[in-house]
């Protein structure tokens, strides 16, 4: 629906654009508060796992390294 009109109302032949004029007529769908929270709750779960899995990959891998070059 929202794509449907800045397909309309985009101009140009080489270059599209959209004007500031063509936005203010967009109306834009906003998530509720409470959905946009447990996103970022979410999100933050997500970065921590990966650090998490990075920090024994290299401990992982430093033990490898230490066991072909140390002994």
């Amino acid at each position: 629906m929202h794509t449907n009109h800045i397909l309309i109302v985009k101009k140009g032949a080489t270059i599209l654009r959209i004007t500031s004029d063509d936005l203010k007529d967009t109306l834009i769908p906003n998530a509720p508060i409470e959905m946009q929270r447990e996103f970022v709750s979410f999100v933050e779960q997500v970065d921590k796992s990966k650090f998490i899995d990075a920090l024994h990959l290299a401990k992982k891998l430093k033990l490898e390294i230490m066991n072909v070059y140390c002994f």
